[in-house]
């Protein structure tokens, strides 16, 4: 246990009541989740689904476990060769199989090891939402308590239990609901929680909002196409690090505020400097600078520099740096200056970035465009999460699943000014 923390980030895992302690191997970047042994006490090891007809696909008495547990379950996924079931794997975090772990009431539990989502993010929001409309598996009767609990599984087809949301620009914690508050939610209070999970108001929250869909659609994907599986008390995790959302946007017109002192000289690729010359701008479409002592003043054309006026000068090469005519870009007097990957070097040594792709010039000024500006890179991530009830379906789709699936993408999917009105 010395390596094991309790997960800060978790939100929800609870049963009868009470959380269920997931651990953190901060070590091995892996979530340690705890194995309720018995999930499906009517499961049958010796049953085949092949030699079976239920008489209804709709009779919830005759519902069948696949496992007996969660563990099992995903024990049965390494191994299967079935499309649907290797396709399903990539909607899951990764399984890195099981340890036994005694817990503080001295008891020895297995432990699913299961990637940790969150890893190397400094402020995780996290969205755990339960899907479907009916939560009933075989061998308990669910159906009055989860009544009871979730107001909006019958409309929605989905239920909000868990959310834990960081607001961007000063690092607090400004939501936490545990899934006991979640149950008191009505239909306006989840919409009203999930936009300030999406940073409403926020630049980057039309991109979280569209790369949570685009995920979502992976998963309806996978459901439309599979009539294996029921999966009932499931949840979908949405999980991202509101601290990639806090560098100030700008409208790409972003200028050193001092002259930049630079000289010349060619070395390798790269152009290196060999006198003093006075530059005010970083923006060019790869257009090249004449790299003689010349003090420049430039002009914003679309994204291109222009000099004003044009200047033709020599520029001087060793004769061990000749650079290939196919590989270059040329300036106006026909020199030639290798890219540097993505970018090229002008002749004065100021590193020359399309607009579309800069992020930063060549002396450390961010030059970012509005409507890219650190939004590409925030990395949302949308996993389906907790196979504890996973029932045949006997040549049936799911549609509990997807009903509650098609109204999640229909909220995120919706301008954020419709999505919390209806």
């Amino acid at each position: 246990m010395s390596d094991l923390t309790p997960c800060e980030h978790q939100v929800g895992g609870w049963h009868n009541g009470t959380q269920s302690l997931v651990l953190k191997d901060k070590k091995e970047g892996l979530v340690v989740k705890p194995v309720k042994l018995h999930a499906n006490p009517t499961h049958d090891p010796t049953f085949d689904p092949s030699h079976y007809t239920p008489h209804t696909h709709t009779n919830e008495q005759e519902l069948i476990p696949v496992c007996r547990n969660e563990l099992e379950f995903y024990e049965f996924l390494q191994t299967s060769t079935d499309p649907q079931d290797v396709s399903l794997k990539a909607l899951l975090p990764l399984y890195h199989g099981s340890r036994l772990i005694t817990t503080d009431e001295a008891k020895v539990t297995p432990h699913l090891l299961l990637g940790d989502l969150a890893r190397g993010m400094k402020k995780p929001c996290v969205a755990d939402i339960k899907m479907g409309r009916s939560f009933t598996y075989p061998g308990k009767d669910f159906t009055k308590k989860i009544n009871k609990k979730y107001a909006t599984r019958d409309e929605l087809g989905y239920c909000l239990s868990g959310l834990r949301v960081f607001d961007p620009d000063t690092g607090a914690l400004v939501v936490e609901l545990r899934p006991d508050a979640c149950k008191q939610l009505d239909r306006s209070q989840v919409f009203h929680s999930l936009e300030m999970f999406c940073q409403r108001g926020h630049p980057a929250s039309r991109h979280l909002r569209d790369s949570v869909v685009s995920q979502l659609r992976q998963i309806h994907q996978w459901f439309m196409s599979q009539k294996k599986y029921w999966v009932r008390c499931s949840s979908i995790l949405v999980i991202y690090d509101a601290a990639t959302l806090t560098t100030t946007h700008t409208d790409s017109q972003v200028l050193p505020d001092t002259p930049v002192p630079l000289t010349t000289r060619h070395i390798g690729s790269e152009v290196l400097p060999d006198a003093p010359v006075t530059v005010t701008t970083q923006h060019s479409d790869s257009k090249v600078l004449p790299d003689t002592p010349v003090p420049l003043t430039t002009k914003h054309s679309a994204s291109k520099v222009i000099t004003d006026p044009p200047v033709t000068l020599p520029t001087q090469h060793s004769s061990s740096e000749v650079i290939p005519e196919k590989e270059a870009c040329a300036d106006s007097v026909g020199v030639k200056v290798i890219p540097e990957k993505e970018a090229c070097f002008d002749s004065v040594g100021v590193k020359v970035i399309p607009e579309k792709e800069a992020c930063a010039d060549s002396v450390g000024v961010k030059v970012i465009p509005e409507k890219d500006a650190c939004i590409d890179c925030v990395s949302v991530k949308v996993k389906m999460i907790d196979f504890a009830h996973v029932l045949y379906s006997f040549g049936h789709r799911d549609d509990n699943y997807i009903f509650g699936l098609e109204k999640l993408v229909e909220f995120f999917n919706a301008p954020d000014s419709e999505s919390n009105s209806e």
